[in-house]
């Protein structure tokens, strides 16, 4: 997933993604493949990694600025795990990244 990255590296997440999910999590995957045409090669791929448990999920971006070694307009591309939320509808960590 491409995202814009702030000033610091760090990326935000939706907590109001696709069927009211946390973007990218376990329950935005589903989601997301609900609305997939179910012949579509993107449909077949997806359930099976997530029947496999092998879908990853991953953040790219592009600095605005230079971040301690890294120059500006690198690319920066990292995998991150997001929860599912909590059945009070609050997120159950935080939702932006800042791993870079």
């Amino acid at each position: 997933m491409n995202k814009q990255l702030k000033n610091s590296g760090a990326a935000k997440l939706s907590t109001k993604g696709a069927g009211d999910t946390n973007q990218g999590s376990p329950e935005w995957q589903k989601e997301v493949l609900r609305r997939l045409e179910l012949d579509s090669p993107a449909y077949k791929e997806v359930k099976k990694a997530i029947a496999n448990k092998t879908i990853r999920f991953g953040i790219a971006g592009v600095t605005k600025k230079k971040i301690g070694d890294i120059d500006k307009g690198s690319l920066l591309i990292t995998e991150v795990t997001v929860p599912n939320k909590a059945k009070t509808g609050t997120v159950t960590a935080a939702s932006e990244f800042t791993g870079f």
